[in-house]
């Protein structure tokens, strides 16, 4: 052998040595995270079960995976309190808009498949498409509604509750729907649009949501629990029961009728399931294995930030927030975390990935609270394991809930409906009738014991006489939509009714006015 060639045999030899070396430095480093993760979660079970004693939560369940591997699945307390049933890892909860994120990972499979593109206008995909402007129909893309920032704000009245209405529907009314800024000028949170996403999804895709998400995402990551089905999850049997507090007690919530609305927040999962949606999603971040799913050069595009949403630092520990295809992006200390959460009645969720720390946190609960509690819960357990921080996360989350209720007890003494000179129920005829709005539908006003009650969105409510021809929405309905809104009706020259108006948006200057049918 020639001196020439034994110098690069050793240099080969040395170079498989360098890689070896560092395979075995890498998997070692990651065992000690994994193994420091268990260990810093060791008291977990006593946080959660106390945070479930103070905060009336009668479930909670929680997924932790760090370098691909789980290392903390459990669900604590009842997914039924009426029958003491305990939750476990197979129970099924609605996850609530921690879905859009499912939503924008179906859009990229088709943007592997060269069916979709991120950047080309909606109008090219779906001839009917029409927004309220021409510079909209012809400028939005598929990226521009995952994102948020196509300038049309919620407009939520325009569907929730609705239990009949079709994706097909919502887009036949998008032409009415007043936007609130330009197109990509600043972020405006809809559902609407992620609703309307998947109408084009199904469009391009030629199949039903529910089965496109199945075929392309749910059955490829193993999450063969998971559905988008309310229905189906009515006749689970290892269902979490939803609940929200009625004067300081517990009560049973309704599902939520999700039909139209299932690519912004219909999916159903378990704890389980859950942490493989927590793999697939840090499979871009270089130690996971590789998603087979979706291109990781697509998934790194969904977590990309598209628009921001805060143009300043939050404080020295938190910087400027954006928004990617369905998830928050932020820094924290150092470390980049997206996150997502979502609230429908009587469930709450959050998912939060730290991407370059391969981790990720899975927080689900079956009350009607405040979203921010599952991911102060999910966020206290990510920045321990990430950051080492010991804070006081679940304690603060306790004596929030803690105030909060005593200040619904007080206000509870001291609420009376205020005293008035209720019409008389000849003046009140002036009022009722149908009324019509292009983009909202159709409202209903009729009378009952001195009080006009407005149909809408599913539910009665009645209205109490303020003055002139204004009212407001009292409490008692079954969902508190309208309670404390104002209701104006407005004349015709010759002073007969002809239109009421109600602040069904607060991204807009002036309320939607709806035209009184004859």
């Amino acid at each position: 052998m020639t001196k020439f060639k034994k110098i690069r045999m050793l240099s080969k030899i040395g170079a498989i040595s360098i890689f070896s070396a560092c395979i075995s430095f890498q998997s070692l480093a990651s065992s000690e995270q994994i193994s420091n993760a268990k260990t810093v979660l060791k008291d977990l079970d006593q946080e959660i079960e106390q945070l479930l004693s103070k905060m009336d939560i009668p479930s909670i369940a929680v997924g932790v995976v760090v370098n691909g591997e789980v290392v903390k699945a459990k669900a604590y307390g009842y997914r039924d309190v009426g029958k003491q049933l305990k939750a476990n890892n197979k129970t099924m909860y609605p996850i609530a808009s921690t879905s859009k994120p499912f939503t924008s990972f179906a859009a990229g499979t088709l943007v592997d498949s060269g069916q979709l593109s991120w950047d080309l206008p909606v109008s090219q995909y779906i001839s009917d498409f029409k927004l309220y402007n021409n510079e909209l129909t012809q400028r939005v893309t598929i990226k521009d509604m995952l994102a948020h920032r196509t300038g049309v704000p919620r407009h939520d009245y325009v569907h929730a509750n609705y239990a009949n209405m079709t994706r097909s529907d919502l887009v036949s009314r998008l032409p009415f729907l007043k936007p609130a800024h330009l197109l990509r000028e600043k972020w405006d949170y809809t559902n609407i649009m992620y609703a309307v996403s998947g109408h084009i999804l199904e469009e391009v895709s030629g199949k039903p949501f529910d089965q496109l998400m199945t075929e392309n995402v749910l059955k490829p990551l193993g999450m063969t629990d998971t559905h988008l089905s309310i229905e189906r999850l009515k006749t689970h049997e290892n269902r979490a029961v939803g609940y929200w507090d009625v004067d300081n007690k517990l009560e049973v919530m309704d599902y939520y009728p999700m039909q139209m609305g299932i690519p912004a927040g219909g999916i159903v999962s378990n704890i389980d399931d859950m942490t493989l949606w927590l793999k697939a999603n840090l499979a871009s971040s270089g130690d996971n294995q590789t998603n087979k799913a979706i291109n990781e050069s697509t998934l790194k595009e969904i977590h990309k930030p598209q628009i921001l949403i805060t143009r300043a630092p939050i404080d020295r520990d938190y910087g400027a927030t954006s928004y990617t295809l369905g998830w928050i992006n932020e820094r924290y200390k150092g470390h980049r975390i997206l996150s997502s959460r979502g609230k429908i009645e009587g469930f709450i969720s959050s998912v939060i990935l730290y991407p370059y720390d391969n981790t990720g946190v899975v927080v689900l609960a079956n009350k009607f609270t405040s979203s921010k509690v599952a991911e102060r819960i999910a966020r206290h357990i990510g920045n321990r394991i990430v950051l080492s921080e010991n804070d006081s996360g679940l304690k603060r989350i306790q004596e929030r809930h803690i105030k909060l209720k005593q200040r619904a007890q007080k206000r509870g003494k001291t609420r009376s409906e205020p005293n008035e000179k209720t019409l008389e129920p000849e003046q009140l005829k002036a009022f009722t009738g149908t009324y019509s709005h292009p983009g909202y539908g159709m409202v209903k006003i009729s009378q009952k014991d001195r009080r006009l009650i407005l149909w809408a969105n599913g539910v009665d409510t009645r209205f109490m006489h303020l003055e002139k021809n204004d009212f407001v929405g009292l409490a008692g309905a079954k969902k508190t939509y309208y309670q404390g809104m104002k209701l104006s009706f407005h004349e015709s020259d010759d002073g007969k009714i002809n239109a009421l108006s109600m602040p069904l948006e607060r991204g807009l200057d002036k309320p939607i006015r709806f035209t009184k049918n004859r």
